[in-house]
């Protein structure tokens, strides 16, 4: 929907992420905002899985970028035509989009017919004299001309040489053949001497009927007998326009698909003589229609920020988007935005406290299952407040959603811990990549891994695996450095795993601590936002 607001953590979220972007698009719809919608950046945790399915939560949308789409954009309700419409159709349809879609019975894209075509077609009015025009449906051929079959077969069509019946009787009979078309006004002589020759249609102008002898004679003939409104003049244009679409339109015509990038449409676009493009989906069938117009007043996705704010952890095409709002517990990024936005950034442990607080100030209680889920946030990111980074506030904002979910903190933390220590469905691999966040110092890039754990045997098991899927990523992302975490939550230290000199090096810089076997004990080290992060950063700007 082009009216979303996505509310969106991190890449790679963790559960305070997700927690926080479900919350705050809970209040954010319930304070005035319906289109708010959570959404997150890759896999949930197992142990924010746990918390999702405790307490009946959807999980959030999952998005891969926010660039605007021709989806977004294009006008969702177009005009189209059959391919048995017929150009007078198009005429009337085309609008300022110099372009109608035509379409097969199944609503795919058969072709267009832009303004262009119609012209061009409708100046090559010799064509009917000469014979040499196209087959008319007598169905289309009686509507255009707004008349009324009063004889003959209403099935088929016709094709033929026109003759306006202005000259004499005797002369007419003398050019006029079986199968041609006779347009004839208000004269019984004429209109019979048609008939008795074979014509293959006989048009009376004027809006005034054939005598009923002559009806009669033209159904005992099997001739077909129309009665129109307009004029001889107006009759032998309209019968150019009586030509379907199918056999003027453009078949290889450009178009949209519906996932392609708005940027890419007004490419397309660019020094086309059409003005617009029509939208298919992957089934070829017609969903929109998109002009440069549609393009150029195009908005980007609305998207609030919750719990980063920095480039390299937001999600892809944020350029593009319309930033309004940051909610976060991280230090001040990298993020730059047109005008000035609502940012709200608290030294709490969590994102999940600032939305709760929040709900406090605008004086609403979240439901149930939305405070165990914040509560969770917490818990998670405090690792049950015995991070360094918890605060007073995190604990009253803990107990607070608590008390209206009706659950116990302690025993919440250990199913989560529980969860998120299963390893069986998982490899080192994923589990670098799960809580992985890249930062920038000094012109140096850093990935920073973490996962917390009540089994660290695991990850002393598995060091190697983990330092090779460090090292791959190092080079294929184009790191400088790269250091993973696995962090004890029982034993409240951490195992930081170094894959090279680089990292040994910066490691005895910043902690000055000393690795002999590809990693370091660090006690009392958790949070690697309060802890890792800070020395890194000193060491490298």
């Amino acid at each position: 929907m082009a009216n979303t607001v996505y509310i969106i953590g991190h890449k790679n979220p963790d559960t305070d992420s997700i927690a926080a972007a479900v919350g705050y698009a809970d209040l954010k719809r319930r304070t005035g905002m319906p289109q708010a919608t959570p959404a997150r950046l890759g896999d949930a945790w197992p142990e924010t899985r746990y918390l999702l399915e405790r307490f009946s939560v959807p999980e959030p949308t999952l998005l891969t970028d926010v660039y605007t789409r021709v989806g977004d954009v294009m006008n969702a309700h177009p005009q189209y035509l059959p391919t048995d419409a017929t150009m007078r159709d198009a005429g009337a349809v085309i609008g300022e989009k110099r372009i109608v879609p035509i379409v097969d019975a199944d609503c795919r894209l058969a072709g267009v017919v832009t303004l262009d075509d119609i012209a061009a077609r409708y100046l090559r009015e010799h064509d009917l004299a000469s014979g040499a025009q196209s087959r008319i449906a007598v169905c289309s051929m009686v509507r255009t001309l707004d008349g009324e079959l009063l004889a003959g077969d209403p099935d088929g069509d016709w094709q033929g040489r026109v003759w306006v019946g202005a000259m004499r009787t005797e002369s007419m009979v003398t050019l006029v053949q079986p199968g041609d078309m006779v347009v004839v006004g208000d004269r019984e002589r004429p209109q019979n001497a048609a008939i008795e020759l074979g014509v293959g249609c006989l048009v009376v102008v004027g809006g005034i009927a054939p005598s009923a002898e002559t009806i009669e004679l033209a159904r005992e003939r099997n001739v077909r007998l129309i009665s129109t409104p307009h004029d001889s003049y107006r009759v032998t244009r309209l019968l150019n326009l009586s030509v379907p679409v199918s056999e003027i339109m453009r078949r290889d015509a450009a178009y949209a698909d519906l996932d392609d990038l708005a940027r890419e449409a007004e490419e397309t676009l660019s020094g086309r003589e059409t003005v617009a493009l029509p939208v298919v989906d992957a089934d070829r069938r017609l969903v929109g229609i998109v002009s440069r117009g549609d393009l150029l007043r195009a908005r980007g996705k609305g998207v609030i920020l919750v719990d980063h704010n920095h480039s390299t952890q937001a999600v892809d095409g944020l350029e593009q988007a319309q930033l309004l709002e940051v909610v976060d517990h991280h230090n001040l990024g990298d993020l730059h935005t047109p005008e000035p936005i609502y940012m709200k950034l608290e030294p709490v442990g969590s994102t999940s406290t600032i939305v709760a607080e929040l709900y406090q100030d605008a004086e609403l209680e979240p439901a149930p299952p939305i405070a165990g889920l914040l509560a969770g946030g917490v818990v998670s990111d405090t690792l049950l407040f015995r991070s360094p980074t918890a605060t007073q506030r995190d604990r009253a904002a803990g107990a607070w959603l608590a008390g209206l979910a009706g659950i116990n903190l302690d025993e919440l933390a250990q199913g989560m811990f529980r969860a998120n220590s299963n390893y069986e469905h998982t490899t080192p691999q994923k589990l670098f990549a799960s809580n992985l966040k890249v930062f920038e110092w000094g012109g140096h890039r850093v990935g920073i891994g973490q996962a917390e754990t009540v089994d660290i045997a695991y990850f002393e098991q598995h060091a190697e695996e983990f330092r090779e899927e460090m090292n791959r990523l190092k080079q294929a992302e184009g790191w400088d450095y790269s250091f993973f975490l696995a962090t004890d939550i029982l034993a409240q230290s951490s195992k930081m795993f170094l894959p090279g000199d680089g990292e040994r090096g910066l490691a005895l810089r910043a902690f000055g601590i000393t690795a002999t076997d590809g990693s370091v004990e660090l006690p009392g080290v958790v949070s690697r936002k309060k802890q890792v992060v800070p020395p890194l950063a000193r060491e490298l700007t």
